[in-house]
């Protein structure tokens, strides 16, 4: 077991490559999530510069993932995916790399569909999708983001689920 006294960490801090080591990790770490952060704030300014603004209506939007999907631009799904083509990238960077032909994808939640569809082009004809949404707005942009993607293997449910009957 290692103990950490003051008298060690003053050791360490004498130690000029494990501060230089440290100190690199630590401004690493704060440039990474300070760029992070600013250039998702760019690019939302610069999209909102270039692309006409949202119109205060239901649209039907191209995404990333070669779909289209039905959607209201005014709330903040469906502003983001207006903007930039998707949402959640880090949810669809981990569907793309574990979900695998033949699987089975449960979408608790799924809003207009836009995980459902990515999952279903994913698991391909010979997995299933089952979408389940209890807001009826919500649930009817789901069934047409599904029929108007032409995806035969998502079954859409309209209900919530809870842990209580």
């Amino acid at each position: 077991m290692c103990k950490l006294t003051m008298g060690s960490v003053e050791n360490l801090a004498k130690n000029s490559s494990i501060r230089m080591r440290i100190s690199h990790e630590i401004s690493s770490a704060v440039l990474h999530h300070c760029n992070a952060g600013f250039l998702r704030y760019a690019r939302h300014k610069l999209c909102k510069l270039i692309l006409p603004p949202p119109p205060n209506r239901l649209v039907v939007c191209p995404t990333l993932f070669d779909m289209k999907l039905l959607l209201d631009p005014q709330d903040t799904v469906g502003n983001y995916i207006y903007y930039f083509g998707e949402w959640e990238p880090g949810t669809l960077w981990f569907l793309k790399n574990y979900l695998r032909r033949g699987d089975v994808f449960l979408d608790v939640g799924a809003f207009i569909g836009d995980m459902s569809c990515f999952a279903s082009v994913l698991v391909g004809n010979q997995g299933l999708v089952y979408s389940i949404e209890p807001s009826s707005q919500s649930y009817s942009m789901l069934c047409e983001n599904i029929r108007m993607n032409n995806l035969a293997n998502v079954q859409t449910y309209k209900f919530a689920l809870g842990n209580e009957v």
